[in-house]
């Protein structure tokens, strides 16, 4: 595909700019082109609100604050408004309820990737990381599919982790 995507670099500021608030700026990037993404996230305790400037169309998201995917929502978001997604009529199709990762999911998660181990999530997926002293390997089984994600540091692995239940969900 030739949509505009946020680099992996820019995933770090994300998730820092939804820890601690404030403006910033990122690129969004597809093959011959770039374009500038303004926004501000604003910590309202339970909630946290991000306001976009995409060209010339403002956007508005509201997260469940503390959500370890956060980050990767506010990436769709703004990839969605590059991509004329939002404004077309054609944003990503919410995840039912019941499918839905919960709070609990993301615990769990953050626990597995931490200590190692395997913890079966309410969505059916099973997380099972191996730590070793320079980082560990993550694998998600489903139903459907299994799938050796990645091997690297605590973030990586969360990442990883998430974008891969979330995306099975969304299918």
């Amino acid at each position: 595909m030739n949509d505009f995507t946020i680099s992996l670099a820019t995933h770090e500021l994300l998730h820092h700019m939804i820890q601690v608030g404030g403006l910033a700026v990122c690129k969004l990037e597809r093959e011959a082109s770039a374009i500038t993404a303004n926004f501000e996230v604003l910590l309202e305790g339970d909630t946290t609100r991000v306001k976009v400037l995409i060209g010339d169309y403002n956007g508005e998201i509201n997260l469940v604050s503390g959500f370890p995917s956060n980050h990767i929502k506010l990436r769709n978001f703004l990839e969605d408004i590059a991509n004329g997604r939002v404004e077309s009529g054609r944003p990503r199709d919410p995840l039912p309820s019941a499918l839905a990762m919960t709070s609990e999911d993301h615990a769990k998660i953050e626990s597995v990737i931490a200590c190692g181990g395997y913890r079966k999530l309410a969505t059916g997926h099973v997380i099972t990381v191996h730590r070793r002293p320079s980082g560990g390997t993550a694998m998600v089984v489903s139903e459907h599919s299994e799938s050796l994600l990645v091997s690297g540091s605590v973030n990586d692995l969360l990442l990883a982790v998430v974008e891969h239940v979330e995306s099975h969900l969304e299918a």
